[in-house]
């Protein structure tokens, strides 16, 4: 056995301490860290989690088929880089770079019983700030690499990062139910950039990808670095995971830019299909999944996020790009308080999926939306009803029909919305119009195939002006 091996340190008082004997010991020389499946200090096969291990530059960790668990009653994270914290880790002197993470087998991050620690309870004297239960925690760092992991029941967040670029989060595999607040998956936050997150599946209680650019409490203590605080140039591509709340999510306010993102090859995959009778005999992955009803696949922006207030403008979140999404939430793509130079291409609704693409009160301009599909046992829920949408992702599932409800592919919600471009749309017949809502709306529309002429092309409450455009 080498030191590189926390079996070598069986000595040590604990599991944390004998991983983070051992990273230590590999910092010296560079070599990986192994942690294997069987923890010879207590003869079980787990390593309970009860200080954070702290990486340093040019850590490499190997979880070899093994499990680690946060223990009880602890508030601590799992990995941290090791400058976290630290006055030198808000310079740019104290950047980290190339750490990794990476899973061999069925290698297990668990959450374990919750520790009672949420944003709420976070607020009362003595208690740590809610971040201590993200399993990752990394700040101000460069070239992150985390791969092939199973994460469960999280107690917060799974991975969150600010002030970090250059990452690659890829083949993570969640199982958390919606049984305690903000189960996110992976939460990129302000100053982020370069990243690649991608195979993403399972179950997550909340937001499965976050992008979202706020207010820091980071913000001051880094201010001297000097870094771009914006969220861009990010790909999220192959993410297949069922939550009550939204598979992708965009969210800048207070100045902060998001821009330069590429979102692609999103599925929700919630089993049972209302639309399809084959889809019956499935079990859920969510056990919560019959009391809400998901918000929307893909979301992009906010106007009432928690009286952050200084909401975003269509020049702070723009170059947004959205292909390849299949789901049956409320909505499918979903974008409220401004955006701008935006693609939405290949949006699909199935099931009892409602709205393919949803503008909410704000502005929008030159976005291009092509290739909306619905297919022909297209089975809306009777509740669903674009008026009745607000700004929360998730709603109770049972709820009374609505009669006069209106249901369309595209939907403007007090938008104004300028140089909309919509081709290639086939609208199911259980819609009440392919274009509802009210705003103000300048639009060019082409190849609109209705599967029933009963389905009107403009609900009698839109008023749209027709753009003119260049030909050549």
């Amino acid at each position: 056995m080498n030191r590189f091996n926390p079996n070598f340190y069986a000595n040590l008082e604990d599991d944390s301490a004998m991983i983070q004997a051992a990273v230590d010991a590999a910092a010296e020389t560079g070599e990986t860290v192994t942690i294997p499946r069987h923890n010879e200090r207590t003869g079980e096969d787990i390593w309970m989690i009860t200080h954070a291990v702290r990486l340093h530059t040019g850590s490499v960790v190997c979880l070899d088929n093994c499990i680690l668990r946060q223990a009880d009653g602890m508030f601590e994270n799992i990995f941290i880089n090791s400058n976290h914290g630290t006055p030198e880790g808000f310079t740019r002197e104290g950047r980290q770079y190339d750490i990794r993470i990476y899973g061999l087998g069925n290698a297990t991050l668990d959450g374990g019983n919750h520790n009672g620690l949420t944003e709420t309870t976070a607020k009362e004297p003595g208690r740590p700030p809610v971040m201590v239960n993200c399993m990752f925690d990394f700040l101000n760092c460069e070239r992150i690499y985390i791969d092939n992991l199973r994460i469960t029941n999280q107690r917060y967040w799974s991975m969150v990062f600010h002030y970090c670029s250059y990452g690659h989060i890829s083949n993570i595999d969640y199982y958390a139910p919606h049984l305690t607040p903000n189960q996110d998956g992976i939460d990129l936050r302000t100053g982020c950039a370069h990243f690649i997150i991608e195979n993403i599946t399972g179950c997550t209680g909340d937001d499965t990808v976050a992008l979202t650019c706020l207010r820091s409490r980071y913000d001051e203590d880094i201010a001297g670095a000097e870094y771009n605080d914006a969220i861009h140039h990010v790909i999220i591509r192959n993410i297949s995971s069922n939550t009550p709340c939204s598979l992708v999510r965009l969210l800048n306010h207070r100045g902060k830019l998001i821009y330069n993102i590429i979102i692609e090859n999103i599925m929700e995959t919630s089993e049972k299909e209302a639309g399809h009778s084959r889809g019956a005999g499935f079990a859920e992955m969510d056990p919560m999944r019959e009391k809400w009803r998901g918000g929307a696949v893909v979301r992009i922006g906010e106007n009432f996020y928690y009286g952050d207030g200084a909401k975003a403008t269509v020049d702070e979140t723009f170059n947004v790009t959205v292909r390849n999404v299949s789901g049956r939430m409320r909505t499918a793509v979903r974008a409220t308080n401004a955006l701008s130079n935006a693609v939405f291409d290949n949006i699909q609704v199935y099931g009892e999926g409602g709205t393919a693409v949803f503008f909410g009160e704000g502005e929008m301009k030159n976005i291009s939306i092509s290739n909306i599909g619905y297919p022909l046992c297209h089975a809306p829920r009777p509740s669903d009803d674009n008026r009745t949408e607000n700004f929360f992702n998730q709603q109770p599932k049972q709820r009374d029909p609505i009669p006069d409800r209106k249901l369309s592919a595209v939907y403007f919600k007090e938008t104004n919305a300028e140089n909309i471009i919509v081709r290639d749309v086939y609208a199911s017949d259980k819609l009440t119009s392919v274009f509802g809502g009210n705003g103000h709306v300048t639009l060019k529309a082409e190849n609109i195939v209705r599967m029933s002429k009963d389905v009107p092309l403009f609900d009698p409450d839109l008023t749209v002006e027709k753009m003119e455009m260049d030909e050549f």
